[in-house]
């Protein structure tokens, strides 16, 4: 299977579906339906850049309670790290809506956070996070 098809393979199947549902009426957030082969492309190199397999994907899907956790958790601290920073909110820096792949990443930050701080924040720096020292430990602290 390529990996164009693996990752759509997940993203369209009804336990994620309902994963993102669920987070989408907990959160309040908008989800684009839309999820073209570019942007499966770019997941497919973070993915790569991770070294998650797709069974370990298949796997933590499964565990939805606590992907449901660690999305929620996730999205509360960027609301909060916004209202903190008094941004005006403005066309600029609202936020429209977030990529049906926004439950991959967090599968896959999920999994490697399970792994240890020194595999997080490798996978971060190499994924060219920025400041993703600290960002590891703040993506440690929504684990469930």
């Amino acid at each position: 299977m390529d990996h164009i098809q693996g990752i759509k393979s997940i993203i369209f199947c009804e336990k994620y579906e309902s994963i993102v549902n669920a987070i989408k009426s907990a959160a309040g957030i908008e989800i684009f339906q839309e999820y073209e082969d570019v942007m499966a492309a770019i997941d497919a190199r973070r993915i790569a850049l991770s070294g998650v397999s797709y069974k370990e994907i298949q796997e933590t899907l499964n565990d939805g309670e606590g992907l449901l956790k660690f999305s929620i958790n996730k999205l509360a601290k960027k609301d909060k790290d916004v209202e903190q920073e008094s941004y005006e909110p403005s066309v600029l820096v609202k936020c429209h809506g977030y990529s049906k792949a926004f439950l991959l990443i967090n599968l896959v930050d999920l999994i490697v956070a399970r792994r240890g701080s020194k595999e997080l924040e490798q996978y971060f720096k190499s994924s060219r996070i920025p400041d993703w020292k600290n960002y590891a430990k703040e993506v440690l602290n929504f684990v469930p």
